[in-house]
């Protein structure tokens, strides 16, 4: 599961590490360059604390060269590139983990397909 030491992460980890065991829960933490100092660490807080497995991917080098390619791109296609080269990213570390992608995410999320629970219809 991605952790980004927002409250969505920290209680879907925490959940997650009290129902599975913290040795079942893979902890992944996705910074990219402008990622904020303060999130890397409260990340790594909730990982130190439940005693999760943990890996970091900086993914600037698979988001990178498509955000050059075009300069005038805007928040919104910025946003949704991140998210996508994380969920990219998460569903691999599963993959070698040998487990699932556990995930939140919000209504707008969940509408734009960003969430591990894309493949859901979206709720209105």
């Amino acid at each position: 599961m991605g952790v980004s030491g927002g409250l969505d992460s920290a209680l879907s980890c925490h959940l997650a590490a009290r129902a599975l065991g913290p040795e079942n829960v893979l902890a992944v933490r996705l910074p990219y360059k402008s990622s904020s100092q303060d999130s890397l660490e409260h990340a790594q807080m909730v990982i130190d604390t439940l005693g999760v497995q943990k890996r970091d991917h900086l993914h600037n080098g698979m988001v990178q060269p498509y955000l050059d390619r075009f300069p005038d791109m805007g928040q919104l296609r910025r946003g949704n590139m991140m998210a996508r080269a994380r969920m990219i990213v998460l569903y691999d570390q599963s993959e070698v983990f040998d487990g699932l992608v556990v995930g939140t995410g919000n209504k707008t999320e969940i509408l734009l397909g960003y969430t591990p629970c894309s493949a859901m219809p979206p709720m209105l």
